[in-house]
């Protein structure tokens, strides 16, 4: 058995990492189970190779040092309950950061997806529509009248 994995991105950029490391991976990890081949290559069909590599410089930085668990819901600012190196971690384009969640998320990599569902949480508290769409880039794919359809169904959401 190898110590080092190849990683195939889905724009089939190739990152190599160690087993110990990546196994942080949920996914990963009970694909690694199931084989004990001398080298040992992955796809990571739904991960650019940009994210990617944050997502192995996140478990690089963890993978032997557990993060500090989060607290759900967040009452205070994100950046009092994590350690230095999550707060450099997080340093990152919004669009990156929202990258690096679903990543996480399909990764099964529940610390990063707690810390960066949780940054995402405390960036947008208290936003609009508007300016979380503006601020994560995310292109409204509604048409007005669809829109103002799904604002009156859930206007009981709005009340508070």
């Amino acid at each position: 058995m190898t110590d080092e994995i190849t990683l195939v991105s889905k724009d089939s950029g190739k990152v190599k990492v160690n087993r110990r490391v990546i196994m942080m991976s949920g996914l990963i990890k009970d694909m690694l189970e199931e084989q004990d081949e001398k080298e040992v290559t992955i796809p990571v069909p739904n991960v650019d190779l940009h994210t990617l590599k944050k997502v192995i410089e996140y478990c690089e930085l963890h993978w032997n040092k557990p993060a500090v668990e989060i607290e759900q819901p967040l009452k205070g600012h994100i950046e009092d309950v994590i350690s230095e190196d999550d707060k450099k971690f997080l340093v990152m384009e919004n669009s990156d950061l929202l990258l690096v969640m679903m990543a996480s998320n399909y990764l099964i990599i529940k610390d990063l997806l707690a810390l960066t569902a949780a940054k995402i949480a405390s960036m947008i508290k208290g936003k609009s529509t508007e300016a979380i769409r503006e601020m994560f880039g995310i292109e409204n794919d509604f048409t007005k009248e669809e829109e103002a359809e799904l604002r009156k169904e859930n206007e009981w959401c709005l009340e508070s």
